[in-house]
């Protein structure tokens, strides 16, 4: 006879499983949610990483700062079409399409009038790092107690220097507002065309902003500021 299976099997109509079987049916194409994510528009938080002071002749810039913004997206489960086969519960935002990708956009910030001023991404050094698991019940994995959801239990994989997609070349002045990056979650390409994407995906980013400063001895408490950015992230 059926069994009434615990909650993370899915109760909801995306999960009809009349017979009760493990593993259960694929979800009812009618009732899949669209992909969607959005974050919020929002300023950067800039913290002081590094002070080069003029007597480091080995530093790769001048005298000067350098600030740092990190950007960590929320855990995705990009296979929630495998529910809980493990015997875990559901966990991660569910992305419903395996064509699904993150869009990033920076941008100047708000002049207040719904306009923004050029942007110039002069001496920004942007890393992109991915986070993954391919299954959630691992030992190894380690996921404390809030979970997956909260990007706990995921392994980082060795970040990747992505300033050339940030780029905006010298000169334009106002022309150009924002910059879009688009990134693929890992797995996408295997086996050549559209792949299957791993399960579970985070991405972080990471901005490194140098500022010069002129003034000798290179003051403790920076003298100067970083560029101001805003940024808005999407999935689907």
């Amino acid at each position: 006879m059926p069994q009434d299976y615990p909650t993370q099997f899915g109760r909801s109509d995306l999960y009809p499983n009349s017979n009760g079987t493990i593993p259960a049916p694929p979800p009812n194409p009618a009732n899949v949610p669209v992909p969607l994510y959005f974050s919020a528009t929002a300023t950067f938080t800039w913290t002081l990483f590094q002070t080069i002071t003029e007597v480091d002749v080995n530093a790769a810039f001048p005298p000067g700062y350098v600030f740092r913004s990190t950007w960590t997206s929320p855990a995705f489960d990009l296979r929630p079409d495998m529910r809980s086969g493990q015997g875990a519960a559901k966990e991660g935002a569910a992305i419903w399409s395996r064509s699904a990708r993150l869009y990033y956009t920076l941008m100047a910030p708000s002049t207040g009038t719904g306009s923004r001023a050029g942007l110039s991404t002069l001496n920004l050094n942007v890393a992109a790092q991915n986070f993954t698991a391919p299954v959630v019940n691992i030992t190894n994995m380690g996921a404390p107690a809030e979970g997956i959801s909260a990007g706990a239990g995921l392994q980082a994989t060795p970040p990747t220097d992505v300033s050339g997609l940030f780029a905006v070349p010298p000169g334009l002045g106002t022309a150009v507002t924002s910059v879009l990056v688009g990134f693929a979650p890992p797995g996408t390409t295997l086996g050549m065309g559209e792949g299957y994407p791993i399960r579970y995906w985070r991405l972080q980013l990471t901005f490194d902003q140098f500022v010069a400063t002129t003034t000798r001895p290179v003051p403790v408490t920076p003298d100067v500021s970083p560029t101001s950015y805003a940024f808005v992230a999407a999935v689907y």
